[in-house]
């Protein structure tokens, strides 16, 4: 799996389980150990368990090796580290605090959201 496609997977995953602001970055030209982080936010300690959780079930199942995870019992902060992405989930009052997007401001954010396709009949309502 390509490390981009690895990084908007998670992002849609983190989406799927209601992670808010998320937001990916590419990091490969201001980074020496890694290539893309994603930065998301969850609601409570259960909701980034949670969110992690998907993450690391669903590379399993692709069998995408997860080389660290930090935070497992931290209630405000959790990270997941595959080599050349990683993922962060906070919670609200922790993501401000730290301001990873402040500190990593001159990456690329990357789109990662799936497109949707409008039906004719849709855009006729408008």
């Amino acid at each position: 799996m390509r490390t981009k496609t690895k990084a908007q997977k998670m992002a849609r995953i983190a989406d799927a389980k209601k992670a808010e602001n998320i937001i990916v970055l590419d990091v490969r030209n201001i980074c020496n150990y890694t290539d893309y982080f994603i930065l998301a936010t969850g609601q409570t300690s259960n909701h980034l368990q949670a969110i992690c959780g998907e993450i690391v079930k669903e590379f399993k199942k692709l069998e995408v090796e997860l080389l660290g995870l930090d935070g497992i019992n931290a209630p405000y902060w959790r990270v997941l580290d595959y080599g050349d992405v990683i993922f962060h989930c906070f919670t609200e009052d922790t993501r401000r605090y730290y301001n990873l997007e402040r500190l990593w401001a001159d990456a690329d954010k990357v789109e990662w959201e799936k497109k949707t396709r409008v039906s004719k009949k849709e855009e006729a309502k408008k």
